[in-house]
């Protein structure tokens, strides 16, 4: 996805929104939400925006300093309290004061979840695999070895 954004000067808060024109659908409860972003190096505020299975709206921040160019996977981690399924709707970037008017944009890829593993408190036994070539060592041969 691309989005191009430019701002005003100005010291108020402002940002530039990606509505998804189907949001994600996150079934599993999710700890963290993952991106590829190629950053501009504008210093702006990547977010997101979830709303869980209550429809309460769920903020999540992927980085509050978009200080590099080029790719890079970012990171944002999902309250515990925030109820799944939850959909992600919306990803944005912030300024909290701009004076660079100048078109910028970012491109955003390879969105995934990290859900973690169900095993209900259980610990898998460890697989075994027979060796079809073990041997004995207790027998010696004739020159003593």
């Amino acid at each position: 996805m691309e989005l191009k954004y430019n701002f005003k000067e100005s010291k108020s808060t402002q940002a530039a929104y990606l509505n998804l024109s189907e949001p994600v659908v996150i079934n599993d409860p999710a700890t963290e939400i993952k991106l590829s972003i190629f950053g501009n190096k504008s210093g702006d505020w990547v977010r997101g925006k979830l709303i869980d299975a209550e429809g309460k709206s769920v903020v999540i921040d992927f980085t509050k300093d978009m200080n590099w160019e080029g790719w890079k996977d970012i990171t944002a981690y999902v309250p515990a309290d925030t109820k799944f399924p939850a959909k992600l709707e919306t990803i944005y970037v912030a300024s909290l004061s701009n004076t660079d008017t100048a078109e910028r944009k970012i491109y955003i890829d390879y969105l995934r979840a990290v859900v973690p593993m169900k095993n209900n408190g259980e610990i898998p036994a460890d697989t075994k695999i027979p060796d079809v070539y073990r041997g004995s060592i207790t027998e010696k041969t004739s020159d003593g070895y």
